[in-house]
């Protein structure tokens, strides 16, 4: 038989899967994903649910924004063999919206978490530590729960800069100051890596 392509949603919470729709994932009509490196938020996902999931307000809503995230998968399924899946989108509920018995679901990428989570009063780097030290630090005080893609900037030095409250636009120091970008991939590891036409 033919392939074709799959797709699927899952609901979860502070690293447990919340929603009951096993294998085939929350039900859905449409969506889209963009990618791009020119904001900190480089991926936003969007798609379209029946109107009974609507969350209507409800802090235990399943798809309430107050700390939910969609994890999104795409694959192909041969006709008759095990279908092939890789996880495309991991980020926070941002903005559901109930139009013409339908839910329109907006969810940005775990950037949205840095952003959210700015310095409690005036910071400064840590010149002792290399910059992919201290990209960490700053990434990990402000999201406790952040995991870690590879780096490919290594033995770069830590310049002195201060911060007074945006959390991303720290990391944009950091990654400035060695010709690189920060962003979180597909599945919401932050990195940090070199702009490709800066490397001889």
């Amino acid at each position: 038989g033919g392939h074709r392509p799959t797709a699927r949603l899952e609901v979860w919470r502070s690293g447990v899967r919340i929603d009951t729709y096993g294998k085939s994932g929350v039900p859905f009509y449409d969506g889209n994903l963009t990618a791009t490196l020119s904001s900190q938020v480089t991926r936003q996902l969007n798609f379209t649910i029946p109107e009974d999931l609507w969350p209507a307000n409800d802090v235990n809503g399943l798809l309430a924004p107050w700390g939910n995230e969609i994890r999104a998968y795409m694959g192909i399924k041969p006709g008759a063999g095990i279908p092939y899946e890789w996880q495309i989108f991991r980020g926070r509920i941002n903005e559901p919206q109930l139009d013409d018995n339908n839910v329109h679901v907006a969810c940005i990428d775990r950037a949205g978490d840095i952003n959210d989570s700015g310095f409690l009063g005036p910071a400064a780097s840590q010149t002792a530590n290399s910059i992919t030290e201290e990209f960490v630090r700053v990434v990990k005080d402000g999201v406790p729960d952040a995991t870690f893609g590879t780096f490919d900037v290594t033995h770069a030095n830590t310049p002195e800069l201060s911060w007074e409250w945006d959390r991303g636009s720290a990391l944009d120091d950091l990654s400035n100051s060695s010709a690189a970008y920060w962003y979180a991939l597909a599945n919401g590891d932050y990195v940090i890596r070199r702009i490709h036409w800066t490397i001889a």
